[in-house]
């Protein structure tokens, strides 16, 4: 019976024991120091992004102008360019405005419509320029076709890294907001009645009323039931 006892309370102990083990807390949001890296990178990306499109639109300037004259618009062959260049930078600030939502697929999917048009009209200036024909090795091909194109193809790229980096920062700060939100409050001190103030104080009732009369001890509140109440951060 002497060894069963050790067994017994050893199951006893087992028995008692939660079977699942304890949840760790979730772990804290991203600091601040992040937060802020994000910001400066998606600023950088932004102005990056700004000069890369006008640099963009620049050089497809011409080819779309001299598009204009082929086709017969000579009269509207400034305006021409900004058909498809302007309403690709109009999708360009939509992909960003709407990351994270449905319509951000229908924005991006325009800048690369938009590229892919740009491009092709690019590439077709640039090949009869330099008089590439289909006797032209393919070197001369990739040379002239990687030179046309590698402007909008730029940004399409940066608009989609962009709206990428937007998106990270913003589910940082909104995790931050979250947890600032969810905080659990502190809770309440706990006051102290007439009875208690005078066991902690080592005094008489009657002189923490005496205390109170002279404004020496200031209760919180005067309960009806308890009486005076005090808070232990005011003795």
């Amino acid at each position: 019976m002497g060894l069963l006892n050790p067994i017994q309370s050893w199951r006893a102990r087992r028995a008692s024991k939660p079977e699942t083990e304890p949840v760790s807390p979730p772990s804290r949001p991203l600091g601040g120091l992040h937060a802020t890296g994000l910001v400066i990178g998606f600023s950088t990306i932004l102005v990056a992004l700004a000069f890369v499109a006008l640099v963009g639109m620049r050089v497809s300037w011409v080819p779309l102008r001299d598009t204009a004259d082929g086709i017969g618009l000579h009269e509207v062959r400034e305006f021409y360019p900004l058909v498809i260049d302007g309403l690709d930078g109009l999708a360009v600030v939509a992909s960003l405005a709407l990351v994270g939502s449905p319509g951000y697929r229908w924005a991006i999917g325009t800048v690369v419509g938009l590229t892919a048009i740009s491009l092709v009209l690019n590439v077709a200036h640039g090949s009869a320029y330099a008089g590439v024909t289909g006797q032209s090795d393919a070197t001369t091909w990739g040379h002239v076709i990687l030179a046309s194109a590698a402007p909008t193809v730029c940004i399409a790229l940066g608009t989609h890294l962009a709206a990428l980096t937007f998106h990270r920062l913003a589910g940082v700060l909104g995790q931050r907001r979250d947890s600032v939100e969810t905080r659990e409050p502190e809770e309440p001190r706990k006051l102290l009645t007439t009875a208690e103030v005078a066991d902690r104080l080592g005094i008489s009732r009657s002189t923490v009323g005496t205390r109170v009369d002279r404004g020496q001890l200031t209760p919180v509140v005067k309960d009806p039931k308890l009486g005076n109440l005090f808070d232990p951060a005011s003795l």
